[in-house]
Formats: C-alpha cells, structure tokens, sequence
C-alpha cells in the first residue's frame, strides 16, 4: 500500500491559514479523480458512507486522490436493512437526517459536493 501523506482537509487549511486559494486546476483534478472513485465503486454496488475531506488522501508529489476508510462501506442489498445513523454529521445527506432506511448511492453524492 501507498504512503500517502496528506489529506483533504489539511490541504484546505493549510490553504486558509497561509490566506491562498487553492488553484483552480487542482480543484478540477481532485473533484475529477473523486467522482471518478464513486462512479466506479457506485457501478459495482459499494457505497462509502462516510465521505468528508479527512477520508479523502492527497499525494502533494503527483497530486493523485484516494478514497481511504472503508469502515461503514457497505455493498448495496435490497434485501438488507440499511441503518439511518451513519455518515459524519456535516456531510450526512437529507435521507439519513430524516432516518430514511432505504437510501442508494446518493447519500455519497451529497457527501462529495
């Protein structure tokens, strides 16, 4: 497994303590890698279930994304019950607020805008 030394979230700190923003390309690209990330593991039936910045790994040298944490990952059932309580709060989606129990790959969606 890949070293990677940093995350989102100390990215996007890092960014507002030195008063930068973050440049325009590299948004493009992290958003790029990460959606890609989901589309791929959408299509095979897996969803995260806690995406937020401090999951999300940055190599500053290549500039390459990586999904990290796949500790509430869970493979899309319908015949499985779903539990509403899951997602970190600031990036928990509508579905999960309300206590909706039957949700799909949206909620990660929520989580990555």
């Amino acid at each position: 497994m890949n070293y990677v030394q940093d995350n989102l979230n100390r990215v996007i700190r890092t960014h507002n303590k030195n008063k930068e923003e973050i440049p325009l390309l590299i948004i493009k690209l992290y958003a790029f890698q990460m959606a890609r990330a989901l589309a791929f593991m959408h299509e095979k039936g897996i969803l995260h279930r806690d995406l937020k910045p401090q999951n999300i790994l940055v190599d500053p040298s290549t500039n390459k994304v990586y999904l990290s944490d796949f500790g509430s990952a869970k493979r899309l059932n319908g015949s499985e019950s779903n539990v509403a309580y899951i997602c970190s709060r600031y990036y928990r989606a509508p579905e999960l607020i309300f206590a909706n129990l039957e949700y799909d790959s949206s909620i990660d969606i929520w989580s990555y805008g």
